[in-house]
């Protein structure tokens, strides 16, 4: 593709080309950065420049370039999503997140992410569940394969002791993403309430410490030489999945915070819980607010 690195019309269509139809990140990264030497107020630069650097794992960076967008244009929907999940899931900061996800709703209540996201920030604020099904059930009126909505009305279900709703919402989900075990857990659960100890127990032993898919057993030697992208992305700070519909570091941190969750008011006393090496690095990541890319 031949580029005039002068016009910044050019370079722009360039980087939304590499971005939306190639996912190609690194591109769009190029092309964005060389916009923002030339004509440093294009607001779509930072809309594209802010995926970039989420991608990247550059959070506050990625903030800042939304907050560029917001500046010119207060409506724009992607901005005010990302920011919310932004805030959410790696700033912890539930009272930024909620802001972003209400104004992102209240000006285009059919954005299915910001109606789930929001839902998600109502249940972990403890506000009353109600809310977060009605979210969850407009998300699925949009879209009816969105497994994060079928999941959250699981939780929020088995929080009503509905457990046969519960499970039928977490299998849902498992059927639209087999690979988050966090559905199996829930839905483990939820049989266990119930009292079906048997289809308990085996859902509770597919939600192991982390899922390999296909990388179960796996030396890093082996692992190294198989997927090197893995080890890749793991040098530059990112959180890959393992291959074949296998979890990441995040995916295991959403399930820990699920059982938290759960059990967050139901414990008297002292209380042991067995767990293996992810689960600690998350434990000890989130006590002590190190960046996830350093677990």
């Amino acid at each position: 593709m031949l580029i005039n690195p002068n016009n910044d019309q050019t370079l722009l269509q360039a980087a939304f080309i590499y971005f939306q139809t190639y996912k190609n990140y690194e591109k769009a990264f190029i092309y964005a950065k060389k916009i923002e030497e030339i004509k440093p107020n294009n607001y779509l630069t930072y809309i594209i420049l802010g995926h970039c650097y989420a991608h990247r794992g550059e959070i506050d960076a990625a903030i800042e370039s939304f907050d560029k967008v917001i500046a010119v244009d207060p409506t724009d929907d992607d901005s005010l999503l990302m920011l919310g999940i932004l805030y959410h899931e790696f700033k912890k900061d539930a009272k930024k997140a909620r802001y972003y996800y209400e104004k992102d709703v209240s000006l285009y209540p059919d954005n299915e992410n910001a109606l789930v996201g929001l839902g998600i920030i109502y249940y972990e604020q403890g506000e009353n569940i109600k809310k977060t099904i009605e979210l969850m059930e407009k998300a699925l009126a949009i879209n009816p394969d969105n497994n994060m909505a079928c999941g959250m009305l699981g939780v929020a279900y088995s929080v009503k002791a509905e457990f046969d709703k519960s499970i039928d919402f977490f299998s849902r989900a498992i059927k639209l993403d087999p690979s988050d075990s966090s559905y199996y857990y829930g839905r483990g659960m939820a049989y266990r309430d119930k009292g079906d100890l048997r289809l308990a127990l085996e859902d509770l032993t597919k939600a192991k410490e982390i899922n390999y898919a296909s990388a179960e057993g796996m030396t890093f030697e082996t692992l190294k030489i198989q997927h090197p992208k893995i080890i890749d992305e793991w040098s530059k700070g990112k959180d890959p999945h393992f291959p074949d519909g296998g979890e990441n570091t995040s995916g295991v941190l959403s399930r820990l915070n699920n059982f938290l969750g759960e059990i967050s008011g139901k414990i008297d006393g002292t209380t042991v819980v067995m767990t293996h090496n992810v689960v600690l690095r998350c434990l000890i990541g989130e006590a002590h607010d190190i960046p996830q890319q350093e677990w």
